[in-house]
């Protein structure tokens, strides 16, 4: 049987064990939070949740990102065959492809060859170009310079060329070298893969003689 003595104690012990367990219960809750909030986070992580909530770009940030986005190639060549089955060729130093065309290519530090029936060449350079695939006509811009060699050297700021029948069209200033004679007009048509030349818009003409340095118009 248990004493008086220890019956008194057990008794006392049960108000002090009560006390002690509602000071207990608020930290056991609080810890009890704590590892809830860290079960919850870790899931929301594994499922993506912070990455939904977080704050997005504002539109268009995305899109003009990509509209930037474009391709270079260096040393790259055009090549291709005319409606009479002649060969051209186009070479640059650095080709960049057109942001929002495809069929559209950005050239750089140009030099084209186009080649006619009889074996005869003409010759292009300028500093840049642009260039269509879907019409193959090339924009010549910078310090252009077409040669036919033997016959005549043609400078002009810009031209046009369409490859397929080896046409070139500017309406600038042009200079074209024959030999003694010098033409300058406004305007310059090519055709035939150079064999046929017609020049527009104030017109002139001069040529040097043998021993005369001024030459005449």
């Amino acid at each position: 049987m248990v004493s008086r003595a220890r019956q008194a104690a057990l008794i006392g012990q049960r108000p002090r064990a009560a006390a002690a367990r509602r000071r207990l219960a608020p930290i056991i809750a609080w810890i009890f939070a704590i590892l809830t909030a860290g079960v919850f986070a870790a899931f929301a992580i594994q499922v993506g949740l912070f990455e939904s909530l977080a704050p997005k770009a504002p539109a268009g940030i995305g899109e003009s990102n990509k509209q930037q986005e474009h391709v270079t190639v260096s040393l790259s060549t055009i090549t291709g065959f005319d409606s009479q089955d002649q060969p051209y060729e186009i070479t640059s130093h650095r080709a960049i492809q057109d942001n929002e065309a495809s069929n559209i290519v950005h050239l750089q530090n140009v030099a084209g060859k186009l080649e006619k029936k009889g074996g005869e060449t003409l010759f292009v350079d300028a500093d840049r170009a642009r260039y269509d695939s879907n019409s193959r006509k090339l924009r010549l811009d910078g310090n252009v310079r077409i040669v036919s060699e033997g016959r005549y050297v043609a400078k002009m700021p810009w031209a046009r060329v369409t490859l397929n029948d080896k046409r070139l069209y500017t309406d600038a200033p042009v200079i074209v070298h024959y030999g003694a004679t010098t033409v300058g007009a406004n305007g310059l048509q090519i055709e035939d893969g150079g064999k046929v030349i017609q020049f527009f818009n104030r017109v002139k003409a001069s040529y040097e003689a043998a021993g005369d340095k001024e030459g005449s118009q």
